[in-house]
């Protein structure tokens, strides 16, 4: 889970292919905060972009693969009823995704958090599970 910006040789690794990136290592890469995505540098953005889009991206001279997924969580500033009827659910997001038709095409799901059932005591196990709501 990462809070606040990043790099794109921390996300997708270095130059020299020395060290590894996060998309590299790790099953599931969060964003705490997706309104952080717009003080990110614009090579960050357009690199995952691309990794969405294709499991690869360019570092050096050699394409890399990863096998993350990438996660993006964040509030609403507004009553989710004010939102769908005045605009739509992307809104709060940065505009240099909201605005990026590319780049919304390559999302798999849009999770609205409000509508997930809070944590209870007998929603756990002690054995493997799947939940499904």
């Amino acid at each position: 889970m990462l809070t606040g910006g990043t790099t794109v040789a921390n996300l997708f690794g270095h130059m020299s292919g020395r060290q590894k990136g996060m998309v590299q290592i790790w099953d599931v890469v969060g964003f705490d905060e997706v309104a952080d995505l717009q003080k990110m540098p614009k090579e960050v953005v357009t690199t995952m972009k691309t990794f969405c889009e294709s499991g690869t991206f360019q570092r050096g001279q050699e394409a890399v693969s990863g096998d993350a997924s990438i996660a993006m969580f964040g509030n609403t500033n507004q009553p989710i009823d004010v939102m769908v009827q005045t605009g739509h659910l992307f809104a709060p997001m940065p505009d240099v995704i909201r605005d990026d038709m590319a780049f919304i095409d390559r999302l798999h799901c849009y999770l609205p958090g409000w509508e997930i059932p809070k944590m209870r005591n007998d929603l756990f196990t002690d054995h493997y599970g799947f939940v499904v709501l």
